[in-house]
């Protein structure tokens, strides 16, 4: 399905509201049982972009297995990934993405099961390419939420945020893995990320959503990697799994996912209609967009919120709805008005 215009935007009016699931309380260092032949175990980095921290999955078959993002470089975390599996032979390390909370231990974790690394093909140019306005914003205070610039920090400056892990086989969208008894389908959900993919298996009425579709929290989108239209677009293409079961790498399981997926995106639509209502008051910075749309938000998510707007602002600027009144570029300290 096509992404609508973004005149459409200005007459999503209805207040969409998200069904969160936070109720998630994991036991860190074991893993446990999330669906016949799935196992989770959960490291212990909980943050405010990571909430609880990192799940990795063990699918498992007769004759062998697959782990899905290890995690970070976190010792204890992938030494006990390493017995997820238990006597079966690792078929496999699958990488939903390169942020560094799911793939900063992959290629250690790989090395010590003796297991290929698959993700999705990216250049490391790709990977370092610059924005024209990273982190030292932040951290000159020239910005928004200065005092939580860790977080920010994190997503802002693709250096910091992206690892650089060369694959032992690159994954294209559509792909059919038959590995360690297990058949996968591989779906390409740019849009938090340029490599972002999520794995079906069909047998086992799973899709592992990485940080596409999350139960506890909408997706950042933090440029230069992130992009919304992207995102809307992928949120449509994992929608057609709707009636499957859902395993986000942060947070719960979600049970027949479709109308939660559907919720995320009307989610969106209602966002990109409260910021283009702010800027029909006048022109104004991502900071204070924020602050107008974001009806008691938590100080510590302001630096999350700030990037959603970046994403939002960047695409309208990209289809002609929003300018950038000092510059070209959009930035998170730049003022935007409406196109005349």
């Amino acid at each position: 399905m096509r992404v609508p215009s973004v005149r459409a935007y200005r007459v999503a009016e209805t207040i969409a509201v998200v069904k969160f699931l936070t109720d998630f309380d994991p036991e860190y260092g074991s893993s446990v049982t999330a669906a016949p032949g799935i196992r989770r175990l959960v490291c212990p980095n909980p943050g405010p972009f990571t909430f609880t921290g990192t799940g990795t999955y063990a699918i498992t078959s007769d004759v062998g297995a697959v782990i899905i993002d290890p995690g970070p470089d976190h010792v204890g975390h992938l030494s006990a990934a390493a017995v997820m599996a238990g006597s079966r032979p690792v078929a496999a390390v699958l990488v939903t993405h390169r942020h560094a909370d799911h793939a900063g231990g992959a290629r250690a974790f790989a090395d010590r099961v003796e297991a290929p690394v698959l993700a999705a093909a990216w250049s490391t140019t790709e990977q370092s390419a610059p924005h024209p306005k990273t982190a030292e914003s932040w951290e000159d205070g020239d910005g928004i939420g200065v005092e939580n610039v860790g977080d920010a920090t994190h997503f802002a400056r693709s250096d910091e945020a992206v690892v650089d892990l060369p694959a032992d086989r690159y994954l294209s969208d559509r792909d059919i893995l038959n590995i360690g008894g297990l058949e996968l389908e591989v779906v390409a959900t740019p849009g938090h990320i340029r490599d972002h993919v999520c794995f079906v298996w069909r047998r086992g009425g799973a899709v592992f959503s990485g940080d596409h579709v999350m139960g506890w929290s909408t997706s950042v989108l933090p440029p230069p990697h992130g992009h919304l239209e992207d995102y809307l677009r992928s949120l449509k293409r994992i929608g057609e799994f709707g009636d499957l079961t859902f395993f986000p790498t942060h947070g719960p399981p979600i049970p027949h996912a479709g109308d939660y997926v559907e919720e995320l995106y009307a989610h969106r639509m209602m966002r990109t209609s409260q910021i283009l209502d702010a800027l029909s008051r006048g022109d104004g910075t991502i900071e204070q967009i924020v602050r107008q749309i974001y009806v008691a938000i938590n100080p510590l998510l302001i630096p999350a919120a700030c990037l959603s707007v970046w994403a939002h602002l960047e695409m309208l600027v990209d289809q002609n709805v929003v300018v950038v009144v000092d510059g070209l570029v959009p930035t998170l300290t730049s003022r935007y008005r409406l196109s005349t």
